[in-house]
């Protein structure tokens, strides 16, 4: 799901339903984070989610492209996120998103040792996105990423994703 951003003139019946579409949907994706290190997932089992956290939430064995708590999110994408793929509470998910004028800014609860990067496109288009904003979340934050929005549209996203600050190979998270 995307969020679109039509300049100053924004249709108060649109926005009232991407907010409520925002409070319970999840608009992790993943990919890279720019401004810090990559980190590589330990994935010995090779099905796509980090085998620490799957030692960490007993989720050894689940199906990636299920949604073992039914919140709406699938297990990979909670791999990801760094969330527990049990609990319906634990979800990436952006708490409140709000429009200012000439800013938009995204809130959202964290997991430490991930990077949280709020990135814009006109188009939908892939390899189009750009880095608006990234916080490198520590422990408990509740992080909050904002954009300039011009007078032309934009569509945003949020991305998670693993970071290696200090360059050993190894995950913050």
């Amino acid at each position: 799901m995307w969020l679109c951003l039509f300049g100053d003139a924004m249709c108060n019946c649109l926005m009232k339903l991407i907010g409520r579409l925002l409070f319970v949907t999840a608009l992790f994706l993943f990919m890279a984070g720019a401004t810090c290190l990559h980190a590589q997932i330990i994935d010995a089992n090779g099905n796509g989610m980090s085998d620490i956290w799957e030692l960490i939430y007993g989720a050894t064995g689940i199906d990636p492209n299920a949604d073992a708590d039914l919140d709406g999110v699938l297990n990979r994408l909670e791999s990801i996120a760094g969330t527990n793929p049990f609990d319906s509470n634990s979800v990436p998910r952006i708490a409140q998103s709000a429009y200012f004028g000439t800013q938009f800014s995204v809130t959202l609860q964290s997991v430490s040792g991930k990077s949280y990067q709020l990135q814009s496109s006109s188009t939908l288009a892939n390899g189009s996105w750009n880095n608006e904003g990234s916080v490198l979340a520590r422990t408990g934050m509740v992080v909050t990423i904002s954009a300039p929005v011009k007078g032309t549209g934009k569509f945003f996203r949020v991305v998670v994703s693993d970071v290696d600050t200090d360059g050993d190979g190894i995950s913050d998270w």
